[in-house]
């Protein structure tokens, strides 16, 4: 697994750089589309929803590519709504209450540094 920089711990913590692997279940959105940006979309979690099948994610990455309402999920996460080979895949999405780690695959929120 390849460190990669991420923007809710790169651009908030002081350019840390966290594990964001395909075994995590983590979304990227373009957050300059959310009101209040990067601070407001980080470490949020979302219920996404395809046909009958649904993953919670939290968001710790942006994706400058996508649209509005589009969610850029790791493999893990997507392999739960649909087989990967599909590629993109229709779905509503809505945020929700972060729900305790548990068996969850995904990053602590860290303490966001103040200045």
């Amino acid at each position: 697994m390849k460190t990669k920089q991420v923007a809710c711990y790169g651009d908030l913590l002081g350019n840390s750089h966290v594990n964001a692997g395909d075994s995590w279940h983590i979304a990227a959105v373009h957050m300059a589309h959310y009101k209040g940006g990067e601070k407001t979309a980080c470490f949020e979690c979302a219920k996404i929803t395809s046909g009958r099948r649904s993953v919670i994610v939290r968001i710790i990455d942006d994706c400058a590519g996508c649209a509005p309402n589009q969610i850029d999920l790791t493999a893990s996460a997507f392999k739960i709504l649909a087989p990967l080979s599909q590629g993109v895949v229709k779905t509503t999405y809505q945020f929700v209450r972060c729900p305790s780690r548990g068996n969850l695959k995904w990053p602590k929120s860290p303490k966001i540094r103040t200045h």
